[in-house]
């Protein structure tokens, strides 16, 4: 994928996530947000981790996921069910994590979760930490 379709996405995305929390009440637009734990590592010179852009619409929720195991991969939108103070997504084709369903639980600025699959994070680890903040494509 290129810089210029990345930057596409994530450019769409942030304009979808402001109007977003602009149409919910303030407890629902706070959990809405870049989860991410993405990161460059020096000594291997690969791109690891994941993010999850929520983003809500009208009554829905939606995730942008995308992932990197060296090189990232091409966002893709999935529809999410956020009950219970857990949010649930299965991830669409297109990704290697295509077909797994992703269940985590929101904290004060993260989001912790797993893969139905048995999946790892990037990192190895089957529990994923995600932390509310800025996506690594706009640090």
């Amino acid at each position: 994928m290129s810089f210029r379709r990345t930057a596409i996405y994530m450019f769409c995305a942030s304009n979808i996530l402001s109007a977003s929390e602009a149409c919910c009440d303030r407890s629902e637009a706070l959990r809405t947000g870049v989860y991410s734990n993405m990161r460059f590592n020096e000594d291997g010179g690969d791109l690891l981790g994941i993010e999850i852009w929520l983003l809500r619409s009208g009554n829905e929720y939606v995730v942008v996921f995308q992932s990197s195991e060296g090189a990232p991969t091409l966002p893709v939108v999935a529809d999410a069910l956020i009950e219970n103070g857990a949010l649930t997504f299965t991830v669409p084709a297109g990704n290697p994590y295509s077909g797994s369903t992703f269940t985590g639980y929101f904290s004060s600025k993260r989001l912790d979760g797993k893969f139905n699959s048995g999946q790892l994070a990037p990192d190895g680890n089957s529990m994923i930490h995600l932390t509310l903040g800025r996506s690594y494509w706009q640090r």
